[in-house]
């Protein structure tokens, strides 16, 4: 991987094709710089880096726009659906999994004269990593990564683009100024957290944002909390460490709706759950009402 990356160094034409760019006004003064410094690229691979709320995805439609203003067509992928998803919620809107690129020979050659952005790269293994830089070499891609290696990594082995960015001569750009958090307080938070965790974790206590809970008695607080902000109207996202936490978290939430009424009796459906002896990651499962 490090050698591809190495070997792609400088030896192609700008990938914006030199053409004179404006970024949106609404974009801050660093993911302007980051639009500029892809654009501006010469290289097989470059890497946008930027952590959770700092505005990667308004970053990389204005990279999408200056691109195809310079006359380049563009592929999005992702790792896993959700991410996806959200690529064509955003105008990426024949984005495809990272997966069904590298099984869909077709879209491999589709590829030649394009530009490949790869979306939450940091989830990419090095399986995966490998076989999408080859694609690079082989039928002619460029290659943008966007993601953060602090957050979600790869099911499968291997940290890649964490390999990368240390190892070869790859070029990264980083988005750092958080805007998703629209209190100050709370933003100022999650930027110390980045750096010094026990810092962070003790602005949230302050802040009244962690609620300590013990562990016997976790689940069904969650349940409650899941029915107060329902019943206020907000849209809530629960997440858990693992799929074990999960079960007892979703099955305090159901038996709550239920003891309220608001769902009634359940169904029992068959699953099959695929053993993944190609070693491909597991997918994961739905629960039913």
């Amino acid at each position: 991987m490090v050698a591809i990356v190495n070997r792609g160094l400088d030896r192609y034409d700008h990938l914006g094709n030199s053409h004179d760019f404006e970024p949106s006004p609404r974009l801050r003064a660093e993911q302007k710089r980051a639009v500029e410094a892809v654009l501006d690229s010469s290289d097989l691979a470059m890497n946008v880096r930027g952590a959770a709320g700092t505005g990667k995805t308004a970053t990389l439609r204005e990279i999408d726009r200056g691109l195809r203003e310079a006359g380049q067509e563009v592929v999005a992928v992702a790792p896993t659906r959700s991410a996806v998803d959200e690529l064509q919620k955003v105008g990426f809107r024949d984005a495809m999994t990272v997966s069904r690129l590298l099984e869909d020979q077709e879209s491999q050659r589709a590829l030649h004269g394009r530009v490949l952005i790869v979306d939450e790269a940091g989830m990419v293994s090095g399986r995966q990593m490998q076989s999408l830089l080859h694609l690079a070499e082989d039928h002619g891609p460029r290659i943008v990564f966007s993601g953060d290696t602090r957050q979600i990594r790869s099911v499968e082995a291997s940290d890649a683009l964490r390999i990368l960015e240390q190892e070869s001569g790859m070029k990264s750009v980083s988005l750092t100024g958080v805007q998703r958090q629209t209190n100050a307080a709370y933003r100022e938070a999650v930027q110390t957290m980045r750096h010094s965790p026990e810092q962070g974790f003790a602005k949230l206590e302050e802040l009244g944002a962690i609620r300590e809970v013990h562990v016997f008695d976790r689940s069904q607080a969650v349940a409650e909390l899941h029915r107060e902000f329902r019943t206020k109207g907000h849209d809530t996202l629960v997440v858990a460490a693992t799929h074990e936490e999960i079960s007892h978290i979703t099955d305090a939430i159901r038996r709550d709706r239920k003891e309220h009424g608001e769902l009634e009796a359940g169904h029992s459906f068959d699953r099959h759950v695929p053993l993944q002896l190609d070693g491909s990651p597991e997918t994961g499962s739905v629960q039913l009402p």
